[in-house]
């Protein structure tokens, strides 16, 4: 039997087929598809110039996909050909009067930097997509890593036309784009990696309803797309939007043109400014001011831009929680080239807010942008600050500024670390050349930048030079993403991570031909312990240890020797932090203890924090008998 034959008569019924055919046949015929793929095909041409016009049926069929046409045909054959067949939209619950953008996932592919991943490392990777429009961002559940990932699913936007009006006739004035961005995470270390990013515009959608879209992701090599996402656009309620496409396409030039003279004026405006402050003193050359970074679509954009007052729903109730928050991000670049002058078009580490959430790692003006952000959300007067560290390298740091009796004080935020300090207490930061948030920026106009002579008095233009805020609220600014809470359980997960590290100390313990026995009385007290880590990484304050010190004194009784060892991760991955414990010489020593009466104590708790982000503690403990 022909096995193509058997397929085919397994799949579709002969009479299923020509219904199908038919379908497709009267659809042409009768709704001058001819004609419509003759247009498409000549605006095609005359965009492209004729001599760059390429000849490649996939490159043709993208086209028709984009315009339309081939979802058209769909609808129909599914309308006339079978009643019973319904599009496949899940049941969103849809408010009256408000419209939604549909958006699926419906194929991806050519993923080339998981093609040297090897099946071990495969299994400790999974894929996930983030999309990002306007003020709503959405992950996608994780899936296998592979060149051609399964990622099966749906989005659904509000389309809010509340600024402009209420009808469908003022949709086409939502000009955010959609961010798409696919990233690879490690399991292991509970970080991810972005392999590919675009940008879209969604409104060509509005022309018929539906609309295929076929998306190239840019990587990390520059003219090679890192994977291609196919997606299903669909615009909510069902009913045909009054858009043409000359008035679709008009708008989206006019609106490009617009982006491109307000960069353009204030490009021009920013050398004015810079020549000016050079004119104060040409040693100002030297000072890390910082205005401009690019963007990931290569668009040169005001440091401002990557700042924004940021509120979280649930997970961060103070100004120290953000910050603690943010000192779990990991560093991911020691070499900060992305801070040199206004004359450099470096950008180095300034990633998109959206990919620094995603990927939870990120250079250190990363860290300073968001942990700015959010304390403006408190309602703090915060300002990310470029100087000089005491070691003489480039450093991003926040500044918050508070009006007292006798002029401003300044306090300064280690957006690595944490750490808070008043100005002229102990701190690593020697230097401030210039300060910015969402609606200004300030380069330094004093005679000394050392940080501890600084007069923060940002208003006064004689010390501090200002960009015009006009001009920087002229230069259009992208809908910052909001921050998501993911949910943890954290009772099942600390348990299983207790049991594994059992598992392997005992392993390990094994290995040097020594028994393990654990003390279930002691492992209990040591809770207590690691609830005072945490608070004091939080609040920056010493806990009282004197209730810690008696409950271990009860437990095990007199005659008795006790040693411990702490670590924090941003992880749980056991085969890590046993590493890591035995990486200490006090771990090491507690670990390979050979002892009478010894005996082991072990507590993990896990605090967890927005975007997946957790703080793992865990203390390993022995006791035995003192030698007389």
């Amino acid at each position: 039997m022909n096995t193509e034959q058997s397929l085919t008569d397994t799949t579709v019924s002969p009479q299923r087929l020509d219904e199908m055919k038919g379908a497709i046949r009267s659809f042409l015929s009768q709704s001058n598809v001819y004609d419509s793929i003759r247009n498409i095909i000549d605006t095609y041409v005359s965009e492209k110039g004729g001599a760059s016009v390429s000849d490649d049926p996939d490159e043709i069929m993208r086209v028709i996909r984009e315009k339309g046409l081939l979802q058209e045909l769909v609808s129909k054959m599914r309308s006339e050909t079978d009643g019973k067949v319904k599009k496949s939209v899940p049941p969103f619950q849809l408010a009256s009067g408000q419209f939604y953008l549909h958006m699926r996932i419906s194929n991806s592919r050519a993923f080339v930097d998981n093609v040297d991943l090897s099946p071990a490392a495969a299994l400790n990777h999974s894929m996930f997509t983030t999309i990002h429009f306007g003020n709503q961002r959405f992950c996608s559940s994780h899936v296998m890593c592979s060149t051609n990932p399964k990622f099966d699913e749906d989005f659904l936007f509000t389309l809010d036309t509340s600024p402009y009006g209420c009808g469908s006739s003022d949709l086409l004035e939502l000009s955010a784009p959609v961010h798409i961005e696919v990233f690879r995470e490690n399991k292991c270390e509970n970080i991810a990696e972005i392999l590919g990013e675009n940008t879209f515009d969604w409104r060509k959608v509005l022309k018929t309803g539906y609309l295929g879209l076929t998306v190239e992701l840019c990587g990390r090599n520059p003219g090679i797309p890192s994977g291609i996402i196919e997606l299903q656009l669909e615009l909510l309620p069902g009913k045909k939007a009054v858009f043409t496409e000359d008035e679709i396409s008009s708008t989206l030039e006019k609106q490009r043109l617009a982006i491109s003279t307000a960069d353009r004026e204030f490009l021009l405006y920013a050398k004015r400014w810079w020549n000016e402050y050079l004119s104060y003193s040409p040693s100002y050359r030297e000072r890390k001011v910082k205005l401009f970074a690019s963007t990931t679509n290569g668009r040169m954009v005001p440091v401002t831009h990557f700042v924004f007052p940021l509120q979280v729903d649930f997970g961060l109730s103070s100004p120290e929680e953000a910050a603690r928050f943010v000192s779990l991000f990991k560093v991911s670049d020691a070499t900060p080239s992305y801070l040199n002058s206004i004359e450099s078009d470096s950008s180095g580490g300034w990633l998109s807010p959206s990919t620094f959430l995603s990927q939870r790692q990120g250079s250190q003006c990363n860290h300073a942008a968001l942990l700015c952000s959010l304390l403006l959300g408190f309602g703090l007067s915060s300002y990310c600050g470029i100087g000089l560290s005491k070691s003489g390298d480039p450093v991003v740091f926040v500044v918050s500024l508070q009006q007292g009796k006798t002029g401003v004080n300044a306090f300064l935020w280690d957006p690595v670390t944490g750490n808070r300090f008043i100005c002229t207490g102990s701190h690593s930061f020697a230097t401030v050349d210039c300060l910015f948030n969402s609606k200004s920026f300030y380069a330094n106009l004093q005679s000394s930048n050392d940080i501890l002579n600084t007069s923060f008095e940002v208003d006064n233009e004689n010390l501090w030079k200002p960009i015009n805020p006009l001009k920087l609220r002229l230069v259009p600014k992208l809908p910052h993403p909001p921050i998501l809470c993911k949910s943890v359980d954290v009772p099942v997960s600390e348990k299983l991570l207790e049991s594994n590290l059992r598992k392997a100390l005992i392993s390990h313990r094994d290995s040097i031909g020594a028994t393990t026995l654990f003390n279930d009385n002691l492992s209990y007290v040591l809770a207590q312990a690691l609830q005072n880590y945490e608070a004091e990484r939080k609040m920056r304050t010493v806990p009282d240890t004197h209730f810690f010190t008696q409950c271990v004194k009860g437990v095990l009784g007199p005659g008795k020797t006790f040693k411990a060892v702490p670590i924090n991760v941003a992880h749980t991955n056991e085969k890590l932090i046993m590493q890591t414990l035995l990486s200490f010489d006090t771990g090491k020593e507690i670990g390979e203890v050979i002892a009478e009466n010894a005996s082991f104590g072990l507590r993990c708790q896990i605090f967890p924090y927005p975007e997946g982000v957790v703080s793992v503690w865990v203390l390993l403990a022995v006791s035995y008998s003192n030698v007389s």
